[in-house]
């Protein structure tokens, strides 16, 4: 009798992994990471009604408006769930932001990964 794989294993599986669009922010010395294609509805919708604009239409010509949504919901994915748009977009100083990687690799420790 065949066995049916273990799951996790399968190439599909492997597509999968590899094919999330990871996004590393490092803000005022901390580095936080935020897997765009594995957001939560909850997360999308926040975007769209606290913003005006679906995430995707923020990501379609980066700017510093875009650059803050990012910062935002990074935020609301590393522990700060509840976290308002309108507060964050006031804390958002653009000299603070260290770098921004969209090929960040997801670690083992990654709520998102």
């Amino acid at each position: 009798m065949a066995e049916a794989p273990r799951p996790g294993t399968t190439r599909r599986a492997e597509e999968a992994a590899s094919a999330q669009l990871m996004c590393e922010l490092v803000y005022d010395g901390q580095a936080l990471t935020l897997a765009l294609y594995n957001l939560p509805l909850i997360d999308k919708r926040a975007c769209k009604v606290e913003t005006g604009m679906s995430l995707g239409r923020h990501l379609d010509d980066i700017d510093d408006v875009s650059v803050c949504v990012l910062w935002w919901l990074a935020r609301r994915r590393n522990g700060e769930p509840r976290l308002a748009y309108a507060l964050a977009e006031d804390q958002f100083d653009g000299e603070k932001l260290t770098s921004i990687d969209f090929n960040a690799k997801p670690n083992g420790d990654d709520p998102e990964a």
